[in-house]
């Protein structure tokens, strides 16, 4: 089976995917909401995300990360700390 070895698919527990979607625009970063197979859809939950059995408290959460191919590990580092920032700041706004 192919598989793209860059992309990564999370589920965040209580977050709202479009909100965190747009925290992560304004620094630079892009990802998707949803599954790959959702992209088009006007459903707010992919059946994808369902069929994965993903916990009803995190199907709202659902980002797919692309790293570049040119990206290292400082520009993952960088965005893994933008992203853990971005979550702490939606979590403390409940």
């Amino acid at each position: 089976m192919n598989r793209i070895d860059n992309c990564l698919l999370v589920a965040f527990k209580d977050i709202d995917s479009r909100t965190l979607q747009l925290l992560l625009d304004q620094e630079g970063y892009c990802v998707s909401v949803g599954s790959a197979c959702h992209s088009n859809s006007k459903d707010t939950i992919s059946y994808v995300v369902k069929a994965i059995d993903t916990p009803e408290e995190f199907q709202s959460g659902v980002i797919r990360i692309t790293v570049p191919p040119e990206a290292n590990i400082e520009d993952v580092r960088a965005f893994s700390r933008v992203l853990i920032s971005k979550l702490n700041y939606l979590y403390e706004s409940e």
